[in-house]
């Protein structure tokens, strides 16, 4: 399959981080005045430990699966293969997922977690099995998914401003955020099957054991990556209770939608990259250098942006109840460009280049540095502590990632 231009890629990334994480901002003004601190954080805590799940879902596919995919992205049978081994090989962890699910509301007693709020939290599942973007990344034509996820983003506005009044509304309006990826995902399914993007190949029960299996070691990472993003939060709420997880979600969101801005160009330079890995070095290296100057450019006005503008967002776009959120906002301001330097580290130079092994012993160092300083820095400083966690843990990171390559000569 011909690989469309590498600039309609951006654009269609570019879409879909809007769709992701800017559309929500539309709806986040009226959220977090008419839900209240309270409720607001309860399901801030809901989808932190959902989060958890979507790892276990996704299971680094969108590493590995794009990465294979982009190689042998020239044979329709050979990708296709690919697709429905992955699919069934998600399928497989979403109905694990959902055991989890039932298992937690059932037997955990957390008070800081209503067990409804987690059930309706865990629809986003669904959506994470249907929206395959690692197919479309690997075969770089990202166009229509873009026009699909803000589509059906934009559709869930309107009855987020209609049917939640009050704080008793809270589970409608988490039910409302998870199904849009749901039906993001029924859509892809149908443009998938008018365009042919891919043809019926059966799975066997070994093809599907094959690419869990080689998705292991990514996945791993994954987890490690996990263990300071999604811990500290989750271990923040434990600590702190969740309105301290609240204000820190509130904070993590313009963190996020600051940092998305990167995405595009990583989610198309990556498969390009991986591909260019196997058939032109210098090539690659010549595309490494303009992703690193896109990176610093666009990731350094982001994090300096976002801290001179820290109170102005909080108070625009949740109001003086979540003033709190401040000080954490500006610490996670710096995020965005220190993450946007090691994704480019290791995703486009050790992933690329499958030195998954050091890639993950790095990872882990970074999750090991959090979880030693998580519980204190929670427990004295609130959710600033749980900022400073997650930075320590990121310089970390980004610092080794730049010493192995430096070593290894690959720069």
């Amino acid at each position: 399959m011909k690989a469309v231009s590498l600039k309609v890629n951006i654009a269609a990334m570019t879409g879909l981080q809007i769709a992701t994480y800017i559309i929500p901002f539309v709806t986040l003004p009226y959220l977090t005045r008419v839900l209240g601190v309270d409720e607001w954080g309860k399901i801030a805590f809901a989808q932190v430990v959902v989060q958890f799940l979507t790892i276990l879902v996704d299971y680094a596919f969108s590493w590995s699966a794009t990465r294979d995919v982009a190689v042998a992205r020239d044979s329709k049978s050979q990708y296709s293969s690919i697709f429905w081994s992955t699919f069934f090989a998600q399928l497989l962890l979403l109905g694990i997922s959902f055991i989890i699910v039932a298992a937690l509301g059932a037997f955990v007693n957390w008070e800081s977690i209503d067990a409804q709020y987690l059930l309706v939290a865990s629809i986003s599942l669904v959506g994470q099995l249907l929206f395959p973007q690692w197919l479309l990344q690997g075969l770089e034509n990202l166009k229509a998914l873009a026009v699909i996820q803000v589509a059906s983003r934009c559709v869930l506005i309107l009855p987020v401003f209609i049917l939640v009044s009050g704080p008793q509304d809270a589970k409608l309006a988490l039910f409302i955020q998870s199904v849009s990826g749901v039906i993001a995902g029924i859509f892809t399914f149908a443009y998938f099957y008018k365009k042919k993007i891919v043809i019926w190949v059966k799975p066997s029960f070994s093809s599907v054991y094959q690419v869990l299996r080689q998705g292991t070691s990514l996945f791993l990472s994954k987890v490690w990556i996990a263990l300071y993003t999604n811990c500290v939060p989750f271990l923040l709420g434990v600590v702190a209770g969740h309105e301290a997880v609240g204000f820190y979600k509130l904070a993590e969101r313009f963190r996020t939608a600051a940092q998305s801005l990167l995405r595009p160009f990583a989610a198309a330079i990556f498969p390009r990259m991986s591909h260019l890995q196997n058939s032109n070095e210098a090539e690659a290296g010549k595309l490494l250098k303009i992703s690193l100057m896109l990176v610093i450019g666009i990731g350094g006005s982001a994090s300096l942006s976002l801290f001179l503008l820290s109170e102005y967002l909080v108070l625009l776009l949740a109001g003086e109840a979540f003033l709190a959120a401040v000080p954490v906002l500006e610490i996670l301001s710096i995020v965005p460009l220190v993450v946007g330097i090691s994704n480019v580290l290791g995703t486009q130079v050790m992933i690329a280049k499958g030195k998954v092994q050091p890639f993950n012993r790095i990872i882990l160092s970074g999750a090991i540095l959090a979880l030693l300083v998580v519980y204190p820095f929670c427990y004295y400083f609130g959710a600033n502590g749980a900022a400073l966690t997650t930075l320590s843990a990121e310089f970390l990171v980004t610092i080794l990632m730049f010493i192995y390559i430096k070593k290894s000569n690959y720069i």
